[in-house]
């Protein structure tokens, strides 16, 4: 597997100073128009933003426009860093103190690129909560972290996570035609749409075939290449037992060869209550309040 997605694992992976055995930790996130999950973070005992939580994230990131507010960060030039178009030169600041609710970490790295969630000031991910409990609370808005998982779980369903450098990938089934097919969907609550699929699976099982197009567009690459985007409506999908009818997606076909990952985006993850384990080995989840909610036009 490539390193895109990844933003450079040389930060320092921080200590939450506050937090102790035992302890729960609550923290108020907004859902954005784009399902991405906003929270409000306070930086270098000064600074008020708001940073999104990204699952497919591994270090924290400000956006440009978030640096030029704060003249008093101390910048270095950090190389390239890699993500999901490519790669860029992005610079970074190597210690910084960041306080999320009750909890504070010092001697934290950040690195400066140009893209976010709208309204939202950077992004970090869940390398922040290594060894904790995480639930995503989307009834409440919540995100909330524990050291033991709820004594209760007898009504969530459960799947196996692979995990591969902090990034998880969850199976799902898709209705092809009359067959099931099982595939794996990196989780990534940065992506606000349902299902983004990878070429190579596009290509492997023709999706186009079995997806009522609703939109699309051709576009041809410097060399002449064409490459058609569609979206469209799959028919059925699964996560464990859990089926979803006339799901949104997306997918490219043509000479692209860039999508390397089928991706669960926001929209999609939303309409679930999660907890994810401590080792990150399974994901447990049952219907949250968002359910039923019909996809937004374009998602």
């Amino acid at each position: 597997m490539t390193n895109r997605f990844f933003c450079l694992l040389c930060c320092l992976l921080p200590i939450a100073l506050s937090s102790q055995t035992g302890r729960t930790d609550t923290i108020p996130f907004t859902l954005t128009e784009q399902d991405n999950l906003a929270i409000s973070v306070r930086l270098n005992s000064t600074d008020s933003l708001v940073l999104m939580f990204h699952t497919a994230a591994n270090s924290v990131t400000l956006i440009r426009e978030a640096t030029q507010r704060l003249p008093d960060m101390q910048w270095t030039d950090g190389g390239d860093v890699e993500s999901w178009g490519g790669s860029q030169e992005s610079r970074y600041s190597p210690v910084n103190t960041l306080e999320i609710g009750s909890m504070r970490w010092d001697s934290i790295s950040i690195w400066e690129n140009q893209h976010s969630g709208p309204g939202t000031d950077g992004k970090f991910g869940p390398d922040l909560f290594a060894g904790r409990v995480i639930q995503l609370d989307y009834n409440a808005g919540q995100l909330i972290l524990s050291d033991e998982l709820p004594a209760d779980l007898s009504d969530y369903q459960t799947v196996p996570l692979q995990n591969d450098r902090g990034l998880w990938f969850l199976p799902g089934t898709s209705l092809l035609g009359n067959s099931l097919i099982e595939h794996h969907f990196l989780i990534h609550t940065g992506y606000g749409g349902t299902l983004l699929f990878d070429d190579a699976f596009v290509a492997a099982h023709q999706l186009g075939q079995y997806v009522t197009i609703t939109d699309e567009q051709t576009l041809r690459d410097a060399y002449g290449n064409a490459v058609v985007t569609k979206k469209g409506l799959l028919s059925t999908f699964r996560i464990g037992t859990h089926p979803l009818t006339d799901l949104p997606v997306g997918f490219f076909e043509g000479a692209i060869g860039r999508q390397q990952w089928s991706v669960l985006g926001a929209a999609l993850l939303k309409r679930f209550q999660v907890i994810l384990p401590a080792d990150r080995s399974v994901i447990y989840f049952r219907p949250s309040r968002y359910a039923d909610q019909p996809f937004a036009a374009g998602k």
